[in-house]
């Protein structure tokens, strides 16, 4: 059995599409239908996802916040098709399992079951297209997303704190994507039918796993086509140069995408701590998060931040073992000027929780380690064994996709190719990727990311003198010595 790529998922528009790169610049327009699907015989499952790009950053200032949330609550209640009730006794009768989620750029709604694949395609269009709006259901709804926002939202001041590391972004994006209490209540009925009708657009269908292809083709008249409607121009062909330049360019991409300083996408800062009383009240040790911003997929594979990573957690320096963390954040698309959120990497994040009388020296040896990094770089021999291992793992890995029958491993590598432009099977560019990097091209790269006018400091904790503003200043000089 071959291994699966990026060639084998197959692109249909709908019969009203005009198939133009001009027409479908971006996902879909409101008349237009786009098909990705990848049939999998001897897969179990079929996954279906209808993906909008619309979330909580299209709530401007005449909307309430956490509307696009609410909407998609309402989306998978009544329909002129089917009642609720209706919807669950199809689910369980045909044991298919369906849910939805909304983030800040885009809306979900899928289904996976084993067969089934026109039940599942009629729910999911039944709940898109034919939404009804019942007053009762919608009242009843405010407690359920309530209930949803204490579950998730127990911490507010990161999502506060991070608008010290991206000063450029929408202020849309410091918020909960649910909105808050106070927003979720104000929201009426009719708010949520405005933001329907306008923003809503024509989904994108994904489906993979085992079905009849034809069966979808035909039913819904499909015509193929070879515009792959994909939302970043991130293409495999990322790398760095023969000549060992530290700089990542594009094929296929816009050079502004690929290029720029920090500062120009997303926005200057300069070095802020950041103190919070603990989570825990009793809690008696102190929690220090250390965020440098990275450029991502603008500029870097990544298999190369894998590699910066793994040279990082694995020094001798006891303080940063196993203290490294890479997280999803936010990408600034410039040729589109917009900001994209992505399960991918954005910062990277230095996190210890130590005593509060060892607190200062936790500080003083990870400034003192990453000047040390600054200075004299990587172990060359360590370097070439982290690479050898990444390698490794690729192959490891592919092999063991090339033969998997689960459609929640090939599911994930399909939405990230179709929704955040990432082709799924790139084993061999990705080695030679890593082949490529030089030792110089790693050092440099931790130089341009880890200094003190990319940083910003997370500190939490219940001592009131590591809270007092003499402390504070003490903590900032620090850090200040940091190159």
């Amino acid at each position: 059995m071959k291994s699966f790529t990026a060639s084998d998922i197959l692109h249909f528009i709908s019969p009203d599409c005009t198939d133009s790169p001009e027409a479908n610049s971006r996902v879909s327009t409101r008349d237009c239908t786009y098909y990705s699907m990848l049939p999998m015989p001897k897969s179990t499952l079929t996954r279906i996802r209808f993906i909008v790009n619309i979330g909580a950053i299209n709530e401007d200032k005449d909307e309430v916040k956490g509307v696009a949330h609410y909407l998609e609550h309402m989306k998978r209640k009544d329909s002129k098709i089917y009642t609720l009730e209706q919807f669950i006794q199809i689910y369980d009768k045909n044991n298919i399992k369906s849910n939805a989620g909304t983030n800040y750029t885009h809306t979900y709604y899928y289904t996976s079951s084993i067969g089934n694949i026109d039940k599942c395609l009629d729910i999911l269009w039944a709940q898109y297209d034919h939404t009804v709006f019942n007053q009762k259901r919608f009242d009843d709804e405010k407690h359920v997303i309530i209930n949803e926002y204490n579950r998730s939202y127990s911490d507010l001041v990161y999502l506060k704190f991070r608008k010290n590391l991206f000063p450029q972004i929408s202020e849309r994006f410091h918020d909960p994507v649910l909105g808050t209490p106070e927003s979720i209540n104000a929201i009426k009925i009719d708010d949520v039918i405005n933001f329907q009708k306008k923003y809503y657009k024509r989904p994108h269908v994904i489906i993979c796993g085992n079905f009849d292809i034809k069966q979808v083709i035909e039913k819904y008249n499909l015509k193929e086509t070879n515009f792959q409607p994909n939302l970043l121009q991130y293409q495999c062909n990322m790398s760095f140069s023969q000549r060992g330049s530290s700089s990542a360019h594009c094929e296929n991409a816009s050079t502004s995408s690929c290029s720029g300083s920090f500062d120009e996408i997303y926005g200057p800062i300069s070095l802020n701590i950041h103190v919070e009383d603990s989570l825990d009240k009793k809690k008696i040790s102190t929690t220090v998060d250390i965020y440098f911003r990275i450029y991502n997929k603008l500029s870097l594979h990544p298999n190369i931040i894998q590699i910066l990573s793994k040279l990082l957690t694995d020094t001798n320096a006891s303080i940063l073992k196993n203290k490294l963390r890479s997280e999803m954040c936010l990408t600034y698309d410039v040729s589109s000027k917009s900001y994209q959120q992505h399960n991918s990497i954005n910062y990277y994040k230095i996190c210890f929780d130590c005593d509060n009388d060892k607190f200062e020296k936790c500080i003083y040896e990870t400034v003192i380690i990453l000047n040390q990094i600054h200075n004299s770089g990587f172990d060359a021999e360590r370097f070439e064994i982290v690479k050898t291992h990444l390698k490794n793992d690729l192959l490891i890995n592919n092999e063991k996709f090339a033969y998997t029958t689960d459609t929640s491993i090939i599911e994930k590598y399909i939405m990230n190719y179709i929704q955040e432009g990432i082709p799924f099977r790139c084993i061999k560019r990705s080695i030679d990727i890593i082949d490529a990097l030089s030792l110089e091209d790693i050092n440099n790269l931790f130089r341009k990311i880890f200094t003190k006018n990319n940083c910003a400091v997370l500190i939490r904790s219940n001592s009131n003198d590591i809270k007092s503003p003499e402390y504070k200043e003490k903590i900032f000089n620090l850090f200040n010595n940091l190159i």
